[in-house]
Parts: structure tokens; C-alpha cells; sequence
């Protein structure tokens, strides 16, 4: 056999650990885009939840009470 026939096999090995830390990460996708929120606005005010049907606290008195 010549000298040309030889192959080299080399094996690396590799914790479990470094397998999940170096793992390939898909790119983000195109339609997310980064960046920072507006911050909410000065002037919006919430409104009262429920103001339709629930009583103002004052009213809310059980007559069990009086």
C-alpha cells in the first residue's frame, strides 16, 4: 500500500453542557423588530372599570349593616 491510502480520524469530545451552550440559534425572524417600546403617555388617564354596574364605594353599605 502506498503512503497515499492513510486517513487521519480525529474525535472531539464534548461534554452534554457545551453541546446545549453551543447549540446553533435560528436567526430572528423578519417580521420581529427590535427596539425599544414608547413609554405610555402622559395624558391618558384610566378610566373606572366596571362603571356601569358597580356602585361607587360610598354605596356600598349591606343593609345588615344599618
Amino acid at each position: 500500500m502506498s503512503s497515499d491510502s492513510h486517513a487521519t480520524i480525529t474525535y472531539t469530545l464534548m461534554s452534554s453542557y457545551e453541546v446545549i451552550v453551543n447549540r446553533p440559534e435560528a436567526p430572528p425572524s423578519p417580521d420581529y423588530i427590535p427596539g425599544p417600546e414608547a413609554p405610555p403617555s402622559p395624558d391618558y388617564i384610566p378610566g373606572p372599570e366596571y362603571s356601569e354596574y358597580l356602585p361607587p364605594a360610598d354605596d356600598v353599605v349591606s343593609r345588615d349593616f344599618i
